[in-house]
């Protein structure tokens, strides 16, 4: 506050001068200022002077052959970590996976008929199609085998099941997806027989880690009474 003040009151009286006095404060001012400007060229030349000196140079280049070495080293270890990082698969999210959703049968084949008349192919359809919007929604791209009522091969020539089988093969192929997720009922003659059951590539270390994940999810959020467990199977398509 101070100095605050002081400045307030050299400004005041700096108002009161006459004409001639201010013309004496500019000259005053002006000298001040080549001053200032002398100094500050002497200044620099002073750091000039320091800073190009040998003795200052030689304990520079010291220093930097020591940093040098030490930089050197932890970029070394830098790169070698990048490297790692490089080879390391990239960790998959939701927004970055890629699904097929298979559903099974269609079109002219029913698949298992219930006794009520109730169709497989129309309940795998339904179940896909309400999966797939889950997974959309989560941000998964997500592909069908088929949309509607349909199948996926001609009606004329060679075995229709067969050719339907391939055609979804070719889809799944084509797609490229980080995994392939077919959808089917069985039927028992025991109506008491039920349960949803998850079957997975017996070759398939990671299948088998998902289709037991599924399974159990299954039966904590569907059906707690399911005794059903993960089943290898190297024949489903």
């Amino acid at each position: 506050m101070k100095n605050i003040d002081e400045l307030l009151g050299v400004a005041k009286l700096s108002e009161l001068m006459s004409n001639d006095k201010k013309d004496e404060s500019k000259k005053v001012l002006w000298v001040l200022a080549i001053i200032g400007a002398v100094a500050a060229v002497a200044g620099i030349a002073a750091l000039v002077y320091k800073y190009l000196s040998p003795d200052y140079l030689e304990d520079i280049d010291d220093d930097y052959d020591d940093f040098d070495d030490d930089f050197f080293d932890e970029d070394d270890e830098v790169e070698e970590t990048a490297e790692e990082e490089k080879k390391a698969p990239a960790k998959k999210t939701a927004k970055n996976l890629r699904v097929v959703i298979d559903p099974g049968h269609g079109g002219s084949d029913p698949g298992k008929v219930a006794v009520d008349g109730t169709m497989e192919k129309d309940v795998n359809l339904q179940i896909a199609l309400a999966l797939g919007q889950y997974l959309k929604k989560h941000g998964v791209d997500v592909y069908y085998t088929r949309e509607s009522d349909c199948t996926l091969c001609q009606e004329e020539g060679g075995s229709k099941k067969a050719r339907d089988l391939q055609k979804r093969c070719q889809i799944v192929e084509h797609c490229k997806p980080d995994m392939t997720i077919s959808i089917h009922q069985n039927s028992y003659p025991d109506a008491s027989v039920c349960g949803a059951q998850v079957f997975y590539y017996s070759t398939s270390e990671k299948s088998r880690m998902l289709a037991e994940s599924i399974q159990e999810t299954l039966v904590a959020m569907v059906d707690a009474s399911n005794h059903r467990k993960a089943k290898a199977n190297d024949s489903c398509y």
